[in-house]
């Protein structure tokens, strides 16, 4: 798409072909074309803050059903050029309604991708220890661990698992932290259980990893 980045990327969506004849866009090289442009548009501005994630998601929403863009979302993820914008318009799905978390959960188990890898896409390990006992996202990652064991198996991702990887990717750093984190989901009643389970974990366990991870 050999266009000047000064032009507003929703214009361009409005007049591409496959948007006119309601096409689908999945696998579209026009449409690939276009978030591509999306990237270099923001680039060229100064950051994401021209086109927001927002504005784009707004525009999608409005032109495919959470079905579709759940599907489309999924399948763009294996071009690494647009890979940030579509891990990200997975988080939004996730927190735009029950529905869309439900059809996002559905997807990444159909494609298998672990607990790591969700983790991943919603970015929380960029998140504080302060951050993340309140995030959205997180809560949901939680509830992905749960539903992951329900179709691999509960020897996958276990519990020690879950914590070793929580002890090493969250910045966690004294016992009391870790405590803090279990403690501020156990009055989820669909996550009770687990909590008590993380928080029954080997002290030693979490001991010998916190040492291992210092501030």
């Amino acid at each position: 798409m050999a266009l000047k980045t000064t032009i507003d990327p929703m214009g361009i969506f409005k007049r591409l072909r496959v948007v006119k004849t309601g096409g689908k866009l999945d696998g579209n090289k026009e449409f690939i074309l276009w978030l591509l442009y999306v990237n270099q548009y923001r680039t060229k501005r100064g950051g994401r803050f021209w086109f927001s994630d927002d504005k784009l998601f707004d525009l999608l929403r409005k032109t495919k059903s959470e079905e579709e863009l759940v599907t489309l979302f999924q399948s763009l993820r294996q071009y690494q050029d647009i890979k940030y914008i579509t891990d990200d318009m997975q988080a939004y799905m996730i927190l735009s309604s029950a529905s869309s978390h439900r059809l996002v959960n559905e997807a990444w188990l159909k494609s298998r991708e672990t607990p790591e890898k969700v983790f991943n896409i919603l970015r929380l390990g960029a998140e504080a220890l302060f951050s993340l006992d309140s995030s959205p996202l997180f809560i949901q990652w939680l509830r992905y661990i749960i539903m992951y064991r329900a179709v691999v198996g509960s020897d996958s991702f276990t519990d020690l698992q879950t914590l070793d990887f929580l002890l090493e990717r969250s910045r966690l750093s004294t016992t009391t932290s870790f405590g803090t984190l279990i403690q501020s989901f156990k009055d989820i009643p669909d996550l009770e259980m687990f909590a008590k389970k993380l928080s029954n974990a080997p002290l030693s366990k979490v001991g010998k990893r916190l040492r291992h991870n210092p501030d």
